[in-house]
């Protein structure tokens, strides 16, 4: 689902036993189309922060009064449909599917509330032109991009945020639309081929494939799993593509165990798009 014009801020009422229960808190309203949508936390200033991504750049807004999302500062960029934001230890990075852009944004987002600095670092071109998505292992400290071509990388920001080190200039064999990374697995969505794979990153130079399977819709656009190494969830964005769920216990035979439907919706035409997991619940 791609949502055009507007950053909602909603609450979550209650427990997670009711999750349908949410309240509008504010909007912002954009003339642009608006493609994703991460957060920050500036804990110095107990403010939150939305960075959402824009068809024409990043807008940071700050969200001091829910009620009133005001947009902090503004980072022009080329013109695109996706844009995509993670964040590691107060620095954003964002991509951008464009050939012609600049290359991977970095954001300095420890200088709030005040207008952060950012640049498109020059390290060789290996940053420069299009990367779909980008996935970051929080624990570890790796940033992964992917649909960087028919190629994904690996980067280091840990000792310096502004230049990444370059792990991996090329693991996967095609077309990786979006990732999840957990432990010492990467699992990409191959859209075009329909694969759902599995790589083992623990050597991070040297990035083996562990094994692949063919989702219901064979469009398979995005996955989660657990940290235990045994379930996966996938979707393709078709219509009337389940959720699926996945033995990955051992990922050179993954295989499939059940699907999900809303209720009520299984052949009404549904897209499912993004799948996300949060304790016992998706």
């Amino acid at each position: 689902m791609r949502i055009c014009g507007t950053i909602l801020t909603l609450l979550l009422c209650g427990s997670l036993a009711a999750q349908l229960n949410m309240a509008l808190e504010g909007r912002l309203d954009y003339s642009v189309g608006v493609n994703d949508v991460w957060g920050y936390y500036d804990a110095e200033n107990d403010v939150e922060y939305a960075l959402v991504g824009l068809g024409n750049g990043l807008s940071v807004v700050s969200l001091a009064d829910p009620t009133l999302p005001e947009e902090q500062f503004f980072i022009p960029g080329v013109s695109t449909t996706w844009r995509d934001i993670k964040i590691y230890q107060g620095y954003a990075y964002v991509t951008s599917d464009n050939a012609d852009h600049e290359g991977l944004l970095i954001v300095d987002l420890n200088q709030l509330p005040d207008a952060a600095p950012y640049q498109y670092p020059e390290i060789g071109n290996y940053l420069r032109g299009d990367c779909h998505n980008i996935g970051l292992d929080e624990a570890e400290g790796i940033i992964y991009l992917s649909g960087c071509g028919n190629i994904n990388k690996i980067l280091d920001p840990k000792t310096d945020p502004w230049q990444p080190a370059l792990l991996n200039s090329s693991y996967g064999t095609d077309y990786a639309h979006d990732l999840y990374t957990v432990n010492d697995r990467s699992y990409l969505c191959h859209i075009y081929t329909g694969r759902l794979s599995i790589y083992d990153i623990s050597d991070k130079t040297d990035v083996p494939l562990l094994g692949s399977i063919q989702t219901p819709k064979s469009f398979t656009h995005s996955v989660w799993a657990d940290a235990s190494d045994t379930y996966a969830y996938a979707v393709d964005e078709k219509a009337d593509a389940p959720v699926t769920s996945y033995d990955v216990s051992d990922p050179s035979d993954i295989k499939p165990l059940d699907t999900y439907f809303p209720l009520g919706r299984e052949g009404a035409g549904v897209v499912p798009h993004n799948v996300i997991g949060h304790e016992d619940w998706l």
